[in-house]
């Protein structure tokens, strides 16, 4: 379609006329947005962002009148968050610096008196103090105390060139972090005067060992407290101490199941982990009524579990093992303790032991439990059974139930298919309990056909109804019948 600019050169485009009223009702409108905009309800998102501005300002104001206190009283200071120890003790030195200092009286200036910034213990903390000159005589004409050793020691680092000795002298004394009697003198120096005896680097270390002495031996690990102990004296941090306590002897007695792990190419676990499989074992032994199973000596206990833990025995795999022994032998029926010590030579000894033996696997410890049930079951019903063909119903699948319910069924009909099978041992019909076997528990068409044409023979030759009907190995309850 051709446009206007096409058919006529000239042509111009109108300019649009705007209706005044039309202006002013869109400057109205956009008036109306803003004001809606500014009297609608906060987002949540602002709602949030205006909460954390206030936050932020709210801890900006307790940080400066923290400051403000501090200079006030630097005792009472507390570290910022995320401030470290250092920033923090750089803080309260300056707040502790400045405070007002000891004003000298002109005798003092004189006689050349200072005035000194001293510390006075950990974490920043100082003040100041007035510092008497290396020589010094009082007006009163009284004798200064001093300590002679620390002035004999310090005769040639004080000679005043004429050939005298600066006396220094002992300004104050105080008690140190680790409780020692610290003498400080006027050449700023400092001397132990009275050792306080005290192994740990602080009271708060003598403290801490307490509390860590009573929560190692709440935890077994009493046999741990000696070393610790040695480790807190010799001042060494809690990363290298933990380094240390695990190359002792005390500490690889303690979690030598891990020893075993390391040996077997195994992760070794942490302490924490090793202690909750201790206590889950120690639980599911008290569940079943074991408790003392590892004795009540806590070192013989723990001695006995690490060699499960050192072989990768979980707490879920520790109480199956404890589930079947207990539950499917102990609490059952004799005669399936007694075919499982005919089948496997397993005693009533310590079943538990051998249930707990890591060699034997779980899988294979209950296949040998539910061939002891099938052979159980069997010789409920009078009938014949060993290792191997209990063994290969296990393998199956047949549960004791299931066992149970069809050995049931084949002591019905056997005493008849073996009575048939002989009257018609010409044709070679032999339902034997093997036979049975294979069709109750295997379900073959081949072993039911076999029962099946016994059935016929009866009827034909007795024209009466068979004992080994269709129905003859069920009644419904099974599929496999």
């Amino acid at each position: 379609m051709a446009r206007d600019r096409d058919i006529f050169p000239n042509y111009k485009a109108p300019t649009p006329t705007i209706d005044a009223s039309d202006a002013a009702e869109k400057a109205r409108t956009r008036a109306m947005s803003k004001a809606n905009a500014a009297s609608r309800p906060a987002t949540f998102l602002e709602q949030v962002e205006n909460q954390i501005a206030k936050t932020k300002t709210s801890i900006s104001n307790l940080e400066n009148t923290a400051a403000e206190l501090g200079a006030i009283n630097p005792d009472a200071m507390k570290k910022f968050k995320g401030e470290s120890n250092t920033e923090f003790n750089k803080r309260v030195t300056a707040a502790y610096k400045a405070q007002e200092q000891p004003t000298l009286t002109d005798e003092q200036v004189a006689q050349g008196f200072t005035v000194q910034f001293v510390r006075t213990g950990a974490g920043g903390k100082g003040e100041y103090r007035i510092i008497r000159p290396l020589v010094y005589t009082p007006a009163s004409g009284g004798t200064l105390v001093s300590d002679d050793n620390n002035n004999n020691n310090n005769n040639n680092n004080n000679n005043n060139g004429n050939g005298n000795t600066n006396n220094i002298t002992l300004v104050s004394t105080e008690k140190d972090e680790y409780g020692n009697i610290v003498g400080v003198y006027s050449d700023g120096t400092t001397k132990i005067l009275v050792p306080s005896g005290n192994k740990y680097k602080s009271t708060v270390d003598e403290d801490a060992y307490s509390i860590l002495e009573n929560t190692f031996k709440d935890f077994g690990l009493e046999e741990l407290v000696p070393e610790i102990k040695k480790f807190m004296e010799a001042g060494l941090g809690s990363n290298q101490a933990a380094v240390e306590l695990r190359k002792t002897s005390a500490y690889i007695t303690r979690f030598k199941g891990n020893e075993t792990r390391r040996a077997s190419g195994l992760n070794v676990l942490s302490e924490a982990e090793y202690l909750a499989l201790e206590d889950s074992y120690s639980q599911t032994l008290r569940a079943y009524g074991l408790q003392n199973y590892f004795g009540i000596d806590r070192k013989i206990k723990t001695s006995a579990m690490a060699d499960i833990i050192g072989n990768d025995i979980s707490a879920v795999e520790f109480k199956d093992r404890i589930d079947t022994v207990v539950t499917r032998v102990n609490n059952s029926d004799p005669a399936i303790k007694n075919t499982l010590n005919a089948f496997y030579n397993i005693t009533d000894t310590d079943l538990v032991k051998y249930f707990l033996n890591p060699k034997e696997n779980l899988p294979k410890l209950q296949e040998k439990v539910t061939s002891a049930e099938i052979g159980a079951a069997a010789l409920g019903q009078g009938l014949v059974t060993d290792v191997a063909r209990a063994t290969a119903l296990a393998q199956l699948g047949v549960t004791k139930e299931r066992a149970q319910e069809g050995y049931q069924a084949i002591s019905g009909v056997l005493p008849t298919t073996t009575k048939l099978g002989q009257i018609y041992d010409e044709e070679g019909i032999n339902y034997t309990q093997g036979t049975a076997e294979e069709e109750v528990f295997k379900q073959l068409e081949s072993a039911k056909r076999k029962r099946l044409k016994l059935a016929e023979k009866e009827i034909g030759s007795f024209s009466g109804t068979s004992g080994l009907s269709r129905g003859a190995l069920g009644s419904g309850k099974s599929s496999a019948f």
